[in-house]
């Protein structure tokens, strides 16, 4: 995730989605940021706990079990992100339906995608919820060949 293209203020709240090991929340961490890492997968939870205390991320970081087809947050937050999330299309709507009951108004939701043809479904029921979106592409270096990233930007309007 390339969170720091969008300065977000030190100790803000961030929501992380599908957390798998941690990465993107312990980068998000280790910016001041205040995260709760999400997942529906308890192995992805203890691998994502191991590594937050393995790098001494624990203080900003904390972890909870969530099924975004049931979800059981009350809380809102001004930013949310999520790697890799929106490659299943049944998982469109609850993913959405997710953003619009956390996300406070005026927030940034931030969802990369390496490119996949299920992001443009995505994208355009995000568009239609009213969201502003823009996308950056990006290069990373995957073992040996490069891949192209897609980081969507989705404003909630105030």
């Amino acid at each position: 995730m390339h969170l720091f293209d969008y300065p977000v203020p030190p100790g803000t709240p961030v929501l992380e989605l599908g957390c798998g090991i941690g990465v993107a929340g312990m980068a998000a961490a280790a910016a001041g940021l205040d995260v709760l890492a999400c997942d529906y997968e308890q192995d992805a939870l203890s691998f994502a706990q191991y590594n937050a205390a393995l790098n001494q991320m624990t203080s900003r970081i904390h972890f909870r079990h969530l099924d975004w087809r049931k979800p059981d947050l009350k809380e809102q937050y001004p930013v949310i992100i999520g790697s890799d999330i929106i490659y299943e299309r049944p998982n469109h709507q609850p993913i959405i339906t997710l953003i619009n009951q956390t996300l406070t108004p005026g927030g940034m939701f931030l969802v990369s995608d390496p490119n996949r043809s299920s992001a443009t479904p995505f994208v355009e029921s995000m568009e239609q919820q009213g969201y502003r979106h823009t996308v950056q592409k990006r290069w990373v270096r995957f073992e040996k060949p490069h891949i192209k990233i897609n980081v969507h930007r989705f404003i909630k309007d105030a």
